[in-house]
């Protein structure tokens, strides 16, 4: 799944923050972060959880948007 961030000054923030919650990112472009769906997952699963898990990580910074787009 792919993460925008609307500043790309977080992008960085919210890769290592997704790391350390056990998910395999990497960011693939400036305002742009990759997460990797666990084989034990749906889709839907996983874009369920990783939802809530951005929710979470947005409401510690105000201003910034981070939502899933692919």
């Amino acid at each position: 799944m792919v993460v925008h961030v609307s500043n790309p000054a977080f992008v960085y923030d919210l890769l290592a923050s997704l790391k350390r919650a056990n998910y395999s990112a990497s960011q693939t472009g400036e305002t742009t972060v990759e997460v990797t769906i666990p084989p034990s997952a749906t889709i839907e699963q996983a874009r369920l959880h990783l939802g809530f898990y951005l929710a979470n990580w947005r409401a510690r910074h105000p201003g910034i948007v981070a939502d899933i787009v692919r």
